[in-house]
């Protein structure tokens, strides 16, 4: 049941996770720009060439557009000021009005419009013979009664055209967020589904069967997502395959053929029992059930049986049969479950983090970052697959409770209170602290696919692999890993100084450096103040400040790996006691403590720790690079790409060596005169 306390506070903390994981957005975008981006999240996706934002003037009301599986799906957006209001905002007709216009306007109308709404235009012109057009309307809030009828009026409209009209407004999302919320727990569901004729193969702990589809949708109707609890792929967005499934399960002559065009499910429960036949078919009744494969074919079948008229609801359940196989019983032990799941045969396309997610490493892991052996302070959620830490908070297991990550004194909402990190992020920064920076950088690398997920979480590097990393011409080399995983202390000690660097690199946005070196230029008469963009560009490309710190900004993984080769200089190796030792430093434990939150960065406890030191020695480093090599980065078509090669990394270490002695008798903040920047690092205890 809807309720509106808990979805304005769900929506701050919504609001708040978007805007630190979606990568074109930033904490200082509006609410409005995040509110659409949480809603193609949700409801679409953000992956870059398939999701578009075009909201700014002249959008013509279409905020962002989602083109795949053969349709435009056009979006408006109407958000509220979530912190200003505890009240449900009811909107009239204005935005009904306006996504009336924008899709008049995909159809051919002639308004001035933004250049990427215009392309989105001329595109679906071109293939509109071939192509789907659906527009939603997505509210922070209710339509008035008098929207809600306009509503229906011009989805009336535009059906007749083959154009879907969508409304996705307060209750959709809170619906949507709160799907598993009061489910059946596994054991509580018993389900009985109907063998067809002789079609039966029963073993002592399986059986396989060619059921009619009504005892499901009777599961469903009782159930819903309650089948689904264990299902890897139970947060999953829709696909084309979703779209096939659809497609045919729509005509008589789809649900005949469909027992040859689908794999089928794969039930698990607690145990079964196969009863005596009676009119055709064999009933089996199933205690603790749960689809543990092909729940997108059957959500996907419940969906269109839920919406579906009396009459095409009875032909469905007459017509459609799919293969079931029904594991239970005794043998049926966790470790065993696990591995069904991941192998189990999958149509939907499944990411490769989830696949791996019951591997015996990621459990490890897990359980590792909340062990007694760390400090409290140092106690993470990991993440392991996707949905699975706001499932936790949810519903928090009894042996592990949420207290534990507590952040102290954060103003953060929601899930952003507490200590979390993704094994995936993870995932890129270890494999930067190890020195194979270069594919992160480039977006190239696939963490979850092999040999990248073996030398990341299943391996750890030797002795001889941190002595060679510590020489400036370190090439990666994975015959230096073995087994085991790495350490949580090795992985924290990692994580925790590449956030920060992450967080340092970024602290002040893109938009406002170069409004601050604007600035800067003007008033040193460098610029005119009546000035065009491009004056601007020319004067900003001869602007050290500027371009420092805009390079710095694509640099977060490279300078990962040169802190960790600026440590391995100065303590000798990061192995597990070392990393143990230097997360015992002030700033480090508070840092992390604090679950890396860049509010904390200049808290006195971070001031002069070894991180701020160490951040100093890097940029001290960098500002020589950038300095040597200004014109060929300038001429670059791809800075980032530059900034992170195997080359340039190598120059940087060898900076770090050479400046040492170029700044012995230079004091900087952190360092005094006649000391190194290694020398300013605090030691060990």
């Amino acid at each position: 049941m809807f309720n509106l306390n808990d979805y304005r506070a769900d929506m701050l903390s919504k609001l708040d996770n978007i805007k630190m994981t979606a990568l074109d957005l930033s904490e200082a975008d509006s609410d409005a720009k995040a509110f659409c981006y949480l809603i193609a999240d949700m409801f679409e996706t953000l992956e870059d060439g398939i999701f578009y934002y075009t909201d700014g003037a002249n959008d013509l009301g279409i905020d962002f557009y989602v083109f795949s599986d053969g349709s435009y799906r056009i979006y408006q957006c109407k958000s509220i000021d979530a912190e200003a209001t505890t009240d449900e905002k009811v909107f009239d007709s204005t935005p009904v009005n306006e996504l009336d216009e924008a899709v008049s306007f995909m159809l051919g109308g002639e308004r001035k419009a933004s250049s990427k709404v215009m392309k989105l235009k001329n595109e679906y012109q071109l293939e509109k013979e071939s192509c789907k057009l659906v527009a939603t309307l997505a509210i922070d809030g209710t339509l008035s009664d008098s929207a809600s009828d306009r509503f229906k009026e011009i989805s009336k409209k535009y059906a007749e055209l083959g154009i879907s009209i969508n409304l996705i407004d307060a209750k959709t999302i809170y619906e949507k967020w709160h799907s598993f919320d009061g489910l059946a727990k596994p054991k509580e569901v018993q389900i009985q589904i109907d063998a067809v004729g002789d079609s039966i193969i029963k073993q002592r702990d399986w059986l396989c069967a060619l059921i009619n589809i009504r005892g499901l949708m009777k599961g469903m109707e009782k159930y819903r997502n309650g089948l689904f609890d264990l299902n890897v792929r139970s947060k999953l967005k829709k696909s084309n395959v979703n779209s096939s499934i659809l497609k045919t399960i729509s005509t008589r002559k789809g649900q005949e053929r469909f027992i040859h065009l689908n794999n089928g499910l794969v039930i698990s429960c607690t145990n079964y029992n196969v009863l005596q036949k009676a009119n055709g078919v064999t009933p089996i009744k199933l205690k603790g059930a749960q689809v543990i494969n092909g729940c997108q074919t059957l959500s996907t079948i419940w969906d269109y049986y839920y919406n579906a008229s009396d009459e095409d609801k009875e032909a469905l359940l007459d017509n459609l049969k799919i293969f079931v196989k029904v594991i239970g019983g005794p043998n049926l032990h966790g470790d065993l479950l696990d591995e069904i799941i991941v192998a189990s045969n999958n149509q939907n396309p499944m990411n490769e983090r989830n696949l791996k997610s019951n591997t015996p490493e990621q459990k490890r892991l897990q359980a590792s970052f909340h062990s007694d052996a760390l400090k409290p302070g140092l106690k993470y959620y990991y993440i392991r697959k996707d949905g699975e830490f706001e499932s936790f908070l949810e519903n928090e297991t009894q042996g592990l409770k949420k207290k534990v990550f507590l952040i102290p004194d954060s103003t953060r909402r929601g899930a952003n209170r507490y200590r979390h990190l993704d094994n995936e992020d993870l995932g890129k920064i270890w494999l930067s602290w190890i020195g194979n920076s270069n594919p992160v950088n480039s977006g190239s690398i696939k963490v979850f696919a092999d040999p990248s997920y073996s030398r990341i979480f299943a391996k750890r590097p030797l002795d001889a692999y941190w002595q060679s990393e510590s020489n400036a011409s370190f090439v990666f080399d994975s015959s230096q890993l073995e087994p085991p995983s790495p350490s949580p202390y090795q992985l924290l000690t990692a994580y925790g100084v590449s956030r920060f660097i992450q967080e340092k690199v970024k602290e002040t946005s893109g938009r406002q450096l170069r409004q601050d070196a604007v600035d800067r230029l003007i008033s040193q008469k460098k610029l005119n103040e009546k000035h065009n963009k491009q004056e601007a560009d020319a004067a900003l490309s001869k602007d050290k400040k500027y371009l420092n710190a805009i390079w710095l900004s694509q640099m977060a993984f490279p300078l990962t790996e040169v802190a960790a080769f600026i440590l391995l200089n100065k303590y000798g190796t990061l192995d597990s006691e070392t990393c143990k030792r230097i997360l015992d430093f002030e700033d480090v434990y508070y840092w992390l403590e604090h679950g890396t939150d860049s509010k904390f960065l200049n808290d006195e406890e971070m001031k002069d720790g070894l991180l701020p030191r160490l951040y100093s020695f890097i940029t001290t480093t960098t500002d020589y690079y950038f300095m040597s090599n200004r014109e060929s980065i300038l001429m670059a078509n791809r800075p980032k790409m530059l900034l992170g090669q195997r080359d340039t990394l190598q120059e940087i270490k060898g900076y770090c060596i050479s400046i040492e002695d170029d700044y012995l008798n230079a004091p900087t903040k952190f360092k005094k005169i006649g000391e190194t920047f290694l020398d300013s690092l605090p030691p060990l205890s």
